[in-house]
C-alpha cells in the first residue's frame, strides 16, 4: 500500500464504501443506523462497486494512472568476440536481460568439415519500471556492427546484431 497511487485508493474506497453501506444496511435495526434506510444508499453498494471496477480497468489500460511510468533506463554490457556471455557493468531500471547468439554451422560437401559462424546475436531487455517509450540509443567505444531495433515498449526492447559488438556497449532509454 505504500506505493499504492490515486487511482488505486479511488478504486479501494469505492468497494470499501460500497461493502461498509451494505454491511450498515443489516444492522439498521441498531439505534442511530435509521439513515441507512433512505432509498439513495439502495444504489449507492453497486454504483461504488461500478466506479472502482472502471477505476481498475482504466488505470490497466493505462488511461488513468500513468505516473507509474519512468523516462529513463540504462544498461550497459562489455561484449566479448568470443563467444562469451556479456559482463553487465551498469543497469539502471533493468529487471532482466538475455543475450542469445545464432549459430550458423556449413558443412563442406567434399570433406564434410564444418565451419561455425555467427549468424546473429540478439539483446532481449526487460524493464523493471515500465517506460515512456521515447528514444533508445545505442552506443559503443568502438565501431558496433549493423542492429536494428526489433521492437521497443513500456515494457521490454529487443536489439538484434549481425554479429557480436566486440566493446561495451550502452544501451539508453531517454525522452
Amino acid at each position: 500500500m505504500r506505493e499504492w497511487k490515486f487511482w488505486d485508493w479511488v478504486t479501494y474506497s469505492s468497494l470499501f464504501l460500497g461493502t461498509l453501506i451494505l454491511a450498515g444496511k443489516e444492522a439498521s435495526t441498531i439505534p442511530g443506523l435509521h439513515w441507512v434506510d433512505h432509498p439513495f444508499f439502495s444504489y449507492a453498494p453497486v454504483t461504488l462497486f461500478v466506479v472502482g471496477t472502471l477505476a481498475l480497468i482504466a488505470q490497466a489500460l493505462g488511461w488513468v494512472g500513468s505516473g507509474g511510468l519512468t523516462d529513463s533506463a540504462l544498461l550497459r554490457l562489455e561484449m566479448f568476440p568470443d563467444g562469451r556471455t556479456p559482463d553487465r557493468v551498469e543497469a539502471k531500471n533493468i529487471w532482466r536481460w538475455y543475450y542469445a547468439q545464432h549459430v550458423l554451422t556449413i558443412f563442406e560437401a567434399g570433406t564434410g568439415k564444418s565451419s561455425q559462424h555467427l549468424a546473429v546475436a540478439v539483446l532481449y531487455i526487460n524493464f523493471e519500471k515500465p517506460v515512456r517509450v521515447g528514444t533508445l540509443k545505442i552506443e559503443a567505444n568502438s565501431t558496433l556492427p549493423r542492429h536494428e531495433t526489433k521492437e521497443f515498449n513500456s515494457r521490454f526492447a529487443i536489439i538484434q546484431f549481425e554479429g557480436p559488438p566486440h566493446s561495451v556497449v550502452t544501451i539508453r532509454v531517454f525522452q
